[in-house]
């Protein structure tokens, strides 16, 4: 019976490919990416990134689970127990008066008076690393096998209505041909468990992910603070602007890069 005893095979040796390069305790998953959040495209396999996740915060009714600030209705007259609950499933419309405001001291008046807000809650913003340090697996798609991107050929033709083959189109002579390369839009990291879920609950809540580019031969880990609009305040030491009787011309509202000349568009005229 010794002669049937085989020495079972090296698990390590059987794995190829991308799998073999997963260390044990360790998953991949993919994320999408864009030019901004990739750094232009520059993560190669095998090179290490920080996740950085930007989320937005509003405040909400906890029994309603909608945004603050509630709607008031008026209502007219008593209303019934089954009237009560249709209006609060929202079957019965009253009259929406405005936003639930607050009562605040006027002091010049010295009276109460009640503040209802002008526009809808807005966000709030922050941003943070999410996972300082992650090994990228793939960027763009995996290729697949052989088998699963043929697609075989299937022709109505007979011998008495031949298809012939349309010709592709031929560049001109002499003209150098250039493939055409689609920009990746996903990305493969390899990370923990809990981190995979983790990143698969921010794709889903709607969360935005960028990645950082690591160096080489750097394995240290930094602790961030959040980012939000008090850090950069205080941390930056930016000023608020002071509310003053005078103002610049024309009005801004939206600041945007000015035009240069290089950048504008010259139309040529066609003979």
């Amino acid at each position: 019976m010794h002669g049937l005893f085989v020495e079972p095979p090296d698990l390590a040796e059987l794995l190829t490919g991308l799998v073999a390069q997963i260390p044990r305790g360790k998953v991949a998953i993919s994320i999408p990416i864009s030019r901004l959040s990739s750094i232009s495209y520059a993560p190669r396999p095998g090179d290490h990134v920080s996740v950085i996740v930007t989320m937005m915060f509003v405040d909400v009714d906890s029994e309603y689970q909608t945004r603050l600030p509630n709607e008031v209705l008026q209502v007219i007259g008593p209303i019934s127990t089954e009237e009560m609950s249709l209006l609060s499933m929202g079957l019965l419309k009253g009259e929406v008066v405005t936003f639930q405001g607050r009562t605040e001291l006027d002091p010049l008046m010295n009276e109460l008076v009640y503040v209802v807000p002008p526009e809808q809650q807005r966000g709030r913003l922050v941003s943070q690393t999410l996972l300082p340090n992650v090994m990228v697996l793939q960027v763009g798609n995996f290729q697949l096998e052989e088998e699963e991107v043929t697609t075989p050929t299937t022709t109505t033709a007979t011998e008495e209505t031949p298809v012939e083959p349309v010709p592709e189109p031929q560049p001109a002579e002499g003209t150098p041909v250039t493939p055409e390369v689609e920009p990746p839009d996903v990305i493969t990291l390899i990370v923990d468990p809990q981190d995979a879920v983790t990143l698969n609950y921010l794709l889903f809540s709607g969360a935005e992910l960028t990645l950082a580019l690591r160096a080489a031969d750097d394995d240290s880990i930094t602790a961030t603070e959040s980012a939000t609009m008090q850090f950069l305040l205080d941390e930056y030491n930016i000023t608020m602007p002071a509310k003053l009787p005078y103002g610049t011309e024309p009005r801004v509202d939206d600041p945007e890069l000015p035009v240069l000349e290089n950048d504008a568009v010259v139309e040529i005229p066609q003979e």
